[in-house]
């Protein structure tokens, strides 16, 4: 198993930890290929439409943060919130902005590769901040 695929496993049995329940195998599947998908987690099927309009707006939030970081962001998954959009992304190779700097030292090993960001209804703007989970980081920079 070469360092893609244990980094790729690693966030596929947290992302699983981390929304309480299995992944769609298609997901599985696409992750597992290095293929990008979205998950839409949805409380009601009401809301399914809504969900299903969103993916556009989601892809061009994903486009910003690569291309803005130079990462490339394996996974993707979103959800409604009382604040709005939340999308959950998982990236490698970021190049992390300098203010970051002090922090990745105190982490060490432990910083994480997978950030959440906070997307506004317009996708105006896109906040972002480190991602812990449980006591690991998501994805460990290599």
């Amino acid at each position: 198993m070469d360092y893609n695929d244990k980094i790729r496993n690693e966030a596929m049995c947290r992302l699983e930890l981390l929304h309480g329940q299995g992944l769609d195998p298609a997901v599985v599947e696409g992750y597992k290929t290095g293929k990008r998908y979205f998950a839409r987690k949805v409380a009601d099927n009401a809301v399914l439409h809504y969900e299903i309009s969103q993916e556009a707006k989601v892809s061009r939030a994903v486009e910003k943060i690569e291309a803005e970081y130079h990462a490339h962001v394996y996974y993707a998954v979103y959800n409604e919130t009382v604040w709005g959009l939340l999308v959950t992304m998982l990236a490698v190779d970021m190049d992390y902005p300098e203010e970051w700097e002090d922090e990745r030292a105190q982490m060490g090993e432990q910083w994480a590769t997978g950030y959440a960001y906070d997307v506004s209804h317009d996708f105006s703007e896109v906040g972002s901040m480190p991602y812990q989970i449980l006591d690991h980081a998501l994805i460990r920079k290599g």
